[in-house]
């Protein structure tokens, strides 16, 4: 069993970053994500940086929603528009 620090805003925009370069599948990214959100779920408390984290990895669950083999609901210029967001502390 592997420890991983609880993830940052940095965190997560560089793992977007990665899907967008093709460096980590969509997929992989929400793997990840869900196992946060879980974590975070299961918390009685959360800092306020945590809570805004805990709703932006719920929104990024949606990032490997397919319409249709290889096309996503969310395009990469939305994992863009999302990375700009959490660089600006803006909620989506």
């Amino acid at each position: 069993m592997t420890f991983e620090d609880q993830p940052t805003s940095e965190v997560v925009i560089t793992k977007l970053q990665y899907v967008l370069e093709n460096k980590f599948t969509r997929e992989e990214f929400y793997f990840w994500a869900y196992k946060w959100v879980q974590n975070f779920d299961k918390r009685d408390q959360l800092t306020k940086e945590e809570d805004k984290l805990h709703d932006y990895l719920i929104e990024l669950l949606a990032i490997d929603l397919e319409i249709k083999k290889d096309v996503y609901f969310h395009p990469n210029d939305d994992i863009k528009d999302w990375i700009q967001k959490i660089n600006d502390g803006e909620s989506f």
